[in-house]
This record gives C-alpha cells, structure tokens and sequence, in this order.
C-alpha cells in the first residue's frame, strides 16, 4: 500500500503512449530516468528497483556510505529538455508535483519547487532565470511517502502571489514569470530543513519518485464534518464526522474515510474505504455529477450516472478498489478514457444497520475523493 501524507524555443515535447498531452511523470521504473534526475547537486542517481511509491525509485543512501550532504537537497535534472519541461502554457500545464520518503536524515524545514529557463547555457547558471515557490506544507515529518504537488498559474501575466524569482530576470518580476512559464527547462525541488543555516551536515536515506507535470492527485471532497463549504446538508442525525471523514456511524463517532492513492494519467488510482463497522458489506460508487443530499445516515455528494464499481466485504472495518483480485483498474470499471479530462466522484456506501443509531436508515456513506481523468 502507498501512504501518501496529506507544487528560446524548446523543440515539441511528445507524451508517451498511454499519458494525455501535457501528461507526463518519471516513476524510475525498468531503469528510466527522465532528464537523468539526480539528488543533492547531481551527486546521487542511484535507481532502486523497489521500495518506491510503488515499484522503483530515486535513492539518496549517504548513511550507509559516502560523505555527510547538507541538510538543503536539491532534486534536480541534469539533462534537458525534456517531458518534464517546455512551454507550460501552450501545454497547458498547471501542475507539477513529486513524492518523497525520508528515511533517515532531519525532517521538517521547507518543501519547494524551482522552474527555471535556461537561455542555452546548460553550463553556466549564473544566467538561469528561476521562480520558485514554497509549499504550504512543511517537510516531511516522519519516514513514510509525502506528496507534494504545486498549482502553476500559467493564465497570470503578472508574478502570481507567493512566487519569488531569482537570477539576473529579477529585476523585472512580471517579464521573468512569462519568460519562465513559456520556456521551462528545469523543474527541481528543493528540501530545505533547517532554512536558518546554508548548510548542515546531515546524513540521509531520501527516496524520490513520481517526479510529474501536468498529472493531478485526487482530491478529498464531501466531508461530513460540518466544515466542508461545498457541503450545505448536516448530517441527518446531528452525527457529525471527524474532520475530513464522512458522516459519524455506530462504531465510529468520526464516520468512515475515503482515501486514496495514485494519479489518474498513471491509470493506478486505487480507493481505500476504513472506519466502515468491522465485516459489512459495502459498495464503491463513481458519479459523474455532484449532488448534496442525504443518503441513509450520511450525505452523499456523487450523483449523476452512478456506477457501482464493486461490491467488498470489509476486513476489520476497511477494503480497497481495485485490489489484487481484481483484473481491471479504476477507470477501465467506471467506463472513463485517462487524458480525457472528464471529472468523476467516488464514494463508498457500507451497511450500518445498528438499531438504536440514526433509524430508521440501516446504511451510511465515506466522505469522497474527485478524479480529473
């Protein structure tokens, strides 16, 4: 299971088969590094076959071996252009993202991301124009995979809030923002743990992978929290969740969580149902409409068409779709095309018939999660 905590002309950049235009991200798998990506000022490129978010990933070990580096680690290509590159607003490209799992090492400090356009001098970066942008979370806090994705507001002819630049561009902000956006030549990330200090030794095991453009994660939606403003229904019992969580059922005050792992143009979106009473049967549903209305002891928020994607029964109050016994992937079992940039809205409905909880309904319903296939 993947635990996810929670942004000149360049010659025409083509998608590989199966990701949509402006749809691209680096797993490392079979041994492929897009860009040659490598960790702390291209020192670390060694390829893992396993352990990564899933299968192969990017490694930083200099515990086990090799000098001290900084606390401050950079992740960066070596190597442009590339699909992770280009003219982001002609792509259309509004995202940018990676997954990092930090082992051993500090934790906390800053996260950002650094795009940077190069006027083809790859060896001389004293003449790099880079905007950069802190994420609103923090650094990893603990080992385990943390996502961290970016909005790009490729639309903006000024300098968008929140982004600095840097180089000889900076004089002139508003120039240096459209000349980056249109001529992307490095996208790198930049873990910065003690943001106080240029640099402290530190010895790390960091883990990268899914280094993406234009590939957005799925989003929580339709909680039953009571703090949830696209949610105008209350709970029908006055069972408000916990915060994120769908409405409260009768073994957990908090409600059942909807979660999930994956990203839509990688076609392995996978949906984990938990808090769910111990072994009831329950239902995982796509929509393809939002909707905000009572259903049993909860609030449903996916309507439309609905699909009933498969039926589980729960082990210890929890299930997943798609799991190993099954054949197909989200998208090929809701009947949606990856790179269409359709929208669907999955929840789970689970029996809950206790009879002294919320009558006369005997069924409840996870919070939701949004999918822009």
């Amino acid at each position: 299971m993947r635990f996810l905590r929670r942004l000149f002309v360049l010659p025409v950049l083509l998608a590989p088969v199966g990701l949509a235009h402006a749809q691209y991200a680096e797993s490392f798998d079979n041994g492929h590094n897009e860009g040659l990506y490598a960790i702390w000022f291209d020192v670390y490129t060694y390829l893992r076959a396993t352990g990564g978010n899933p299968g192969a990933m990017l490694e930083l070990d200099d515990l086990t071996s090799g000098p001290a580096t900084c606390d401050q680690v950079d992740i960066a290509p070596s190597q442009w252009p590339s699909q992770l590159g280009g003219n982001f607003r002609a792509r259309g490209i509004t995202t940018v993202g990676v997954d990092v799992n930090v082992r051993a090492g500090r934790y906390g400090g800053t996260f950002q991301v650094m795009l940077t356009s190069d006027p083809g001098t790859p060896a001389n970066s004293a003449d790099d124009c880079t905007v950069t942008y802190v994420h609103a979370s923090p650094g990893p806090a603990a080992a385990g995979w943390y996502s961290y994705d970016f909005s790009v507001p490729i639309a903006s002819a000024t300098l968008p809030p929140g982004w600095t630049v840097s180089g000889p561009c900076s004089s002139n902000p508003n120039a240096a923002w459209n000349q980056v956006v249109q001529d992307v030549d490095k996208v790198s990330f930049r873990l910065d743990s003690v943001p106080s200090s240029p640099c402290t030794f530190t010895n790390w095991i960091l883990d990268v992978d899914n280094i993406r453009v234009g590939v957005f994660p799925t989003v929580p939606f339709c909680a039953g929290d009571g703090a949830d403003p696209s949610v105008t229904t209350l709970c029908p019992c006055g069972n408000q969740g916990a915060a994120g969580h769908g409405c409260g059922n009768s073994v957990q005050s908090g409600g059942a969580l909807l979660t999930s792992t994956g990203y839509a143009a990688l076609d392995d979106v996978t949906l984990f149902g938990s808090d769910m009473p111990a072994t009831v049967a329950c239902i995982y549903l796509q929509g393809d409409a939002q909707t905000d209305t009572v259903f049993g002891d909860g609030v449903r928020c996916a309507g439309g068409t609905l699909v009933r994607l498969r039926t589980r029964v729960n082990v210890g109050g929890a299930s997943q779709f798609p799991d190993s016994t099954d054949t197909v992937t989200l998208s090929q079992r809701g009947g949606v095309t990856v790179g269409s940039g359709v929208t669907r809205y999955y929840q789970t409905y689970y029996r809950n018939a206790a009879a002294a909880f919320c009558p006369p309904e005997t069924f409840n319903v996870t919070n939701g999660r949004i999918v822009v296939w």
